[in-house]
């Protein structure tokens, strides 16, 4: 049993997060359109634009609007950041200088969306919000990816002439094995019916990420002066992220499921920071690359080193924390094995996989199907036409992460 705990606590923790706390009741229809809104209003164009970044308090968005507060470029932009709570000031995910607002975006009308970016004037928005368990409750997954990014992108575009440009945070889960750059386009509806469509996702957290994404993309329309861009964010680690490189530096993973040979695609949160601020300032055409080559397009965002193994990586986290153990690598089978009386003891004490979330009951064979396929984007033709390259190898983002936590 503690092998289990310890197991299930690790994959429980992969899935890659910028919100933890998602609305716990899914809408009862879908977002409405933008008929209802009152016409746009004219955007001053001698003030500095406005950012605003969804997910605020989140390790990505933190990363984000620290990146952006750093950056050179003029005029310096105006940052908003929104989230389910206020950071408290001189906590990790303060940022000084940033306007935060607290809000739960799935219960937020299209009008009344439309009415915060008027009164902030925002002209580019980040979106990194969204709930991330991949095991997580279907209706939840759809409310809060989907239909929450449906009505921002609603509001935004109707403000066209003060949205310029939308940039959202999406995942490697929308591209399925064997599909290459291909976007796997979901159906309408969740849970997904085999009976009526072959599947496509092992999980309705792509899927639901899939759609987000594919609005987003539907939503560019360089006529009107609306650009968009979607970033695929792997395995993202990092300094107080949750599941490899924070625990790994307080010697907390334990285990390993899979081969330690298995090649995953991972990020470090600076470089998906980096690339989000860069993709945001070059649509809203503050930097020296073409925003209308870089619009409209779906990128992948990693440390560009795909010939790490997992077993690798921890291998070079360990030298940095030479006082943590290493974990156990536990065969796939094993872990499989695992995997499946974890969902049947959740379906038969519960009747089904996705009452109460509880970190340790979130290892499942999906999870685990996730961990067990190959991820390298990095040498697939997928440069950045617009963006920097990395801005950390994983050595020298471990080396970073080493001084973050002396």
């Amino acid at each position: 049993m503690a092998l289990l705990l310890q197991v299930s606590g690790f994959l429980a923790s992969l899935h890659i997060y910028f919100r933890l706390n998602p609305a716990t009741s899914p809408p009862s229809a879908p977002p409405p359109s933008a008929a209802s809104l009152p016409p746009p209003p004219a955007r001053d164009q001698t003030l500095p634009p406005t950012i605003l970044v969804t997910g605020a308090c989140g390790l990505v968005g933190t990363n984000i609007l620290s990146d952006l507060t750093s950056s050179s470029v003029r005029p310096k932009p105006r940052l908003v950041g929104l989230d389910m709570f206020l950071p408290s000031p001189g906590s990790p995910r303060h940022v000084p200088g940033v306007i935060y607002h607290a809000a739960n975006m799935v219960n937020q009308t299209v009008p009344e969306m439309a009415a915060f970016l008027a009164l902030h004037k925002v002209t580019g928005i980040i979106h990194t919000a969204g709930v991330v368990f991949m095991k997580d409750d279907p209706n939840t997954l759809l409310s809060v990816n989907q239909y929450a990014t449906t009505k921002l992108l609603l509001a935004a575009k109707h403000l066209g002439s003060t949205v310029r440009s939308f940039v959202i945070t999406s995942s490697a889960s929308t591209i399925n094995p064997g599909t290459g750059d291909r976007l796997a386009i979901p159906p309408s509806t969740l849970p997904h019916d085999p009976a009526s469509q072959p599947p496509l996702f092992s999980t309705d957290y792509g899927r639901t990420k899939a759609q987000a994404e594919l609005d987003t993309l539907n939503f560019h329309e360089p006529s009107i002066g609306f650009l968009t861009a979607a970033l695929r964010l792997p395995g993202v680690y990092g300094a107080g992220d949750p599941w490899m490189g924070g625990p790994l530096s307080r010697g907390e993973l334990t285990t390993l499921p899979g081969s330690a040979d298995k090649r995953v695609e991972m990020v470090y949160v600076k470089n998906a920071a980096a690339a989000h601020a860069s993709a945001i300032l070059t649509l809203l055409g503050l930097t020296d690359a073409d925003p209308l080559l870089a619009g409209g397009r779906a990128y992948h965002i990693t440390n560009g080193e795909p010939r790490y193994t997992m077993g690798a990586f921890v291998d070079e986290a360990l030298q940095r924390f030479p006082s943590n153990p290493k974990p156990t690598q536990l065969s796939y089978l094993v872990s499989l094995l695992v995997c499946c009386f974890v969902e049947a003891f959740w379906a038969y004490t519960c009747g089904n996989v996705f009452a109460p979330r509880h970190p340790v009951w979130n290892f499942t064979r999906a999870s685990l199907s996730y961990m067990s396929t190959d991820q390298t984007f990095s040498t697939e033709g997928n440069e950045l036409i617009a963006f920097p390259k990395p801005l950390y190898n994983v050595r020298e983002s471990l080396d970073d992460m080493k001084r973050e936590l002396q």
